[in-house]
Order: C-alpha cells, then structure tokens, then sequence
C-alpha cells in the first residue's frame, strides 16, 4: 500500500500478485479505520526477502524456511531465485533437515553450479548427509573436497619457502604434506608436481643429459623414486598417466635405454587405452633395437603396424592405426637387414625409403646392378677362366677380341685404361651368352670360361644390366719383374713354366704420356737402365708371348 494525499491505494481482493504489477483496477478510498480493516496491507516478496535475510543472518533457519520458501514457487529473476535457493538448501542443512538438503541439492544447487563457496563446515554437513544416505560416493566426493581445502592451507609454507630461495626444503616440506594427506585431486597434483620438481634441476638449456655430475644423478633417482611412489598412491588416474609417460621420455633424455625398455612395456601393459601407449609402445621398439634385442623390437615393430591404437581426437578417443607404422616398418626392415634376410629387408625399406634416408640409400645397395671384373688378366695358354662378380644381373653378353698388345702399348704408354681399346670396325673372334645363377640383392662371385686360348693378349668385352666392362687378357708364360735403385732401373723376365730367364725379350718402359726407354735382356734375363724417372709401367714381349707390370 502506499499514501496519496489524504487516501490509501490498495490493490483489493487480489492478495496472490503481493505487489507483482497488475492490470486489475484500483480503488482510491479515503484513508480511514473502516478502509483500512477491509483491505489488510500485504507483505510484498521483497519484504519477505529482507525478513529472511535477516533471519539468515541471526541464524533462525526455521524462520528463514518459513518467510523464503514460499516464495520459490513464484515468477523470480533468476538472481534472486538462485539467492533464494541458496538460503533455503543451507538453512535445511544447518537445521539438521538432511533429506530436504539433499533434494534442494540436487534439484536448485549442483546444477546450477550455486555450491561453490561452501564453507568448510557446510560441505561436511552435506557429505554427512549423503553418508547417512549411503550415496557413498558423493559423500567422498564431498569429503575430498574439504580435504583439498585444508591441504592447499598447509602448502602455502612450502610455497613461501620456494619464494625466499630455499627451494629443496620446500620441496621436502611439500613431499611430506602429500605422502601424509588423504587423496585428493590437489595431493594427487601435488605429489605429481614435487616429484616431476626433482628432475627439473639440469639446465633446461643443456642438450647432451647422458653425462651428468653425481649430485645431479641423484636428483634424478631421487624424482625418479618419488615419481614412482606417488604412481603407486595414484593408480588410474590422468596424473599418473602422464607421469608415467614423462618418466620415459625423461629415461631416454639420460641416456638411460635399458630403463626405456622395462619402464615402457610396463607402461603399455597398464595404459593400452592410453593416447600415449603407441608412443610408449614406439619408445620400447627403438630402445630395444639399439639394445640389440632385435626379437623384443620385432614384437612391439609387429604390434604398432597391426593393432588399432586409441588417438585423442578433440574430444574423442579413437582406435586407429598407429602413427608410428612407418617407423616401425622401416625397423623391421633394418632387423632384417641385420638376419640377412635380404628380400624381407627390401620390401619394408621399399615402403619407407622416400620417408627415412637411411632406408632409400639401403634400398638403393640392394636394388643396384653390378658388373665386376680385373682390367688385366695375365694366365698360361689353355683352358681359361676369369673371376665376375655381379649383382642383380641375370646374364651378360661377352665378346672376345685378340689384340696387338704392342700397339695397344704404344698407344696407351702404361697400365691405365690399357683395356679401353676402339673396337670400331673390328669383328669378333668369339660371342656367347652367359646365364648368372644368382640370388636377388646379392652380390656373387662366379667364373666365367673363356674356353682355350693361344699365347697372345685379348680383350674381353662383357655386357649386362646396362653395365659393360673389359678386360684385357694376357695368355702368356713371360713373367717381368722390377728393381729399383735410386734413379736406375732393373727388369728381370723370366718363363714361369720352367722359372728360367728369358734371353732377347723386347722391353718397353711408358710413364703415360711417351715411351721413354726399350731394350732387351741379356741372356740372364735382365736388362738395366738408368736416370729413369718413377711410376713406370713395362711391357715385355717375346714373339706372341707378353708379360706386363708397374711400378707401384
């Protein structure tokens, strides 16, 4: 009601709306005793608010219930429907009301997020609550709560040490406070943090952690140790998860690959739902190789390629194919490499070699085609045989040339490139084929016959994959050797079939670019000169019969 004048406005007959606006009419009548007894003032719900706040705060909880209840089931602005709410749910709590306080719970508060700010002593009452109601869970959940509260009080002194410079008491100190609270998200966090604290001590800066000072060393296994205690208070959770995993990667940051192994099988058999277990699993593959235990490192290779592992995306755990299949692959192809099992180790680098370049340069060895053989050969007349090597060759072409070796000298002056001879024009003495009986990817040695050749020098022209190579064959008995005496020069030929000297041998001496000395041998088979220079190479002939060395 409010005055005009000398009159009363009242809303008359309506008491429901209590002060709510209203399109219904008004009656204006004077302000007397009779008016006044007909339309009693009504309390407006603002009014009854004041009344209940106030009844809050003199901690008349039946009273607040009485004035603020009602209300609710009116048409409020959501603010002060949630005040409201608020001093209802507390006051049946504190009235001791537990089943009233759970309903107004879970009905006006959890949901809408109004219990936080509880204090310390109503969320004991709400955990008694649901206790009594044997929601053990929630009650735990409650509980946990003001536990978390208490504990991050008592870590505000570790914290204050860490600010004045006495960082290992402090996290002595912390260590201390987690081992001895009960388990909670904040002690859970806690204990992860202090223990991860440990192994932050290197210079975050240093690269090379493998060859650390002994303090150093220890606090490592000090953090490795703490790391693993607060992993066993903590089993199944995110913080131990991922504790876990920081444990190995800091394993492999040390140097320390025979820990990598163990720790991270161990990993992957408590974590195989993990977003981190392929890379866990990846971890233990590599650690195991370098270790040299190649069938441990087959297994887990074997495991990323064929098995579904969970990847996190955004909001989702997926099983999918694991992101590590192309390492692992190129792993199976080098353990082959290491069996010897050259077919399985080329397919795997196959599929790899454009992704890791130790694998396309090993594909690369396998996959080449190789043709082998000596420039020179020098054998006796008869049944002759040269040595080839070939590598992924089926079969060669060969020709057969004889030669005037001679001219071929006078031309070419020394040994090299004796055997690139111009064949322009000149018919062969003998073509054949010649089928390899090779393994794949393998290199081979084989003999290659020629058949019987005479005294004489000839030139073999081999043809395969591609790849041509001559030799220059010398079927001959002679036999020249050298002595050298400061700027003087001996040349010693003798017959190797009867290991006699061999008189009038015609001698030619090249340094690569002209003939700078001939002559022939004595009847002991030597001839000698002198004021030569070095690096010569020597042709002796006698008829058909040739013989050739150089100075090495």
């Amino acid at each position: 009601a409010f005055h005009v004048g000398s009159a009363v406005a009242a809303e008359l007959y309506n008491p429901d709306v209590q002060g709510a606006s209203s399109s219904s009419v008004v009656s204006i009548s004077e302000s007397t005793e009779i008016s006044a007894d007909l339309s009693p003032t009504q309390k407006t719900p603002d009014a009854l608010r004041s009344r209940g706040l106030e009844a809050f705060e003199r901690k008349q909880w039946k009273n607040v219930l009485e004035l603020v209840e009602p209300l609710l089931a009116k048409d409020l602005r959501t603010r002060y429907r949630n005040e409201l709410s608020r001093l209802v749910f507390l006051s049946h709590l504190r009235c001791g009301d537990e089943s009233a306080a759970i309903r107004d719970f879970e009905e006006r508060i959890g949901p809408f997020g109004l219990d936080k700010g509880l204090t310390r002593a109503d969320t004991m009452l709400l955990g008694d609550a649901y206790y009594g109601a044997d929601d053990f869970e929630q009650a735990r959940s409650l509980f946990a709560r003001v536990v978390a509260d208490c504990f991050t009080e008592e870590t505000k002194w570790s914290n204050h040490l860490t600010s004045i410079d006495r960082s290992i008491k402090a996290l002595t100190d912390l260590w201390g406070s987690c081992v001895s609270w009960p388990d909670s998200e904040p002690v859970q966090r806690a204990m992860f943090r202090a223990a991860a604290t440990w192994l932050s001590t290197v210079d975050p800066a240093k690269k090379d952690l493998t060859s650390l000072p002994d303090p150093l060393k220890r606090f490592n296994e000090r953090g490795f140790g703490a790391l693993r205690q607060a992993m066993s208070h903590h089993p199944g959770t995110s913080l131990e998860e991922n504790a876990g995993f920081g444990m190995l990667r800091r394993f492999g940051e040390l140097g320390l690959v025979d820990r990598v192994e163990v720790e991270s099988a161990r990993f992957v058999a408590r974590h195989s739902e993990s977003p981190l277990a392929q890379d866990a699993q990846a971890m233990l593959m590599r650690a195991s190789f370098q270790q040299r235990h190649y069938d441990q490192a087959r297994k887990a290779a074997d495991a990323l390629l064929e098995k579904q592992w969970i990847t996190q995306r955004r909001n989702k755990r997926l099983p999918e194919e694991s992101l590590h299949v192309d390492e692992a692959r190129y792993t199976l192809g080098m353990i082959a490499h290491v069996d010897g099992s050259v077919l399985e180790a080329v397919d795997h680098y196959s599929k790899v070699r454009k992704k890791f370049p130790d694998a396309e340069q090993s594909w690369l060895f396998f996959n080449e085609k190789r043709l082998s053989l000596p420039d020179l050969s020098v054998v006796v007349a008869g049944e002759v045989d040269l040595e080839l090597t070939t590598k992924n060759i089926e079969k060669v072409d060969c020709s057969l040339y004889r030669v005037d070796l001679g001219l071929v000298f006078a031309v070419k002056k020394s040994l090299s490139q004796i055997n690139r001879v111009d064949l322009v024009g000149i018919a062969a003495d003998k073509k054949w084929s010649h089928s390899l009986d090779t393994q794949k990817f393998i290199e081979a040695r084989q003999k290659l016959t020629l058949g019987e050749l005479s005294e004489g020098a000839w030139l073999l022209v081999v043809r395969g994959g591609n790849r041509t190579r001559t030799v220059l064959v010398v079927v001959s008995s002679l036999r020249v050797t050298l002595q050298r005496s400061g700027s003087g020069i001996r040349a010693y030929v003798i017959d190797s079939s009867n290991g006699k000297p061999v008189a009038g041998a015609d001698l030619r001496f090249g340094d690569g670019k002209r003939i700078v000395a001939t002559g022939d041998t004595d009847d002991r088979g030597i001839l000698s000169l002198e004021n030569l220079p070095r690096g010569l190479t020597v042709l002796a002939a006698r008829g058909n019969a040739y013989a050739l060395t150089s100075e090495k």
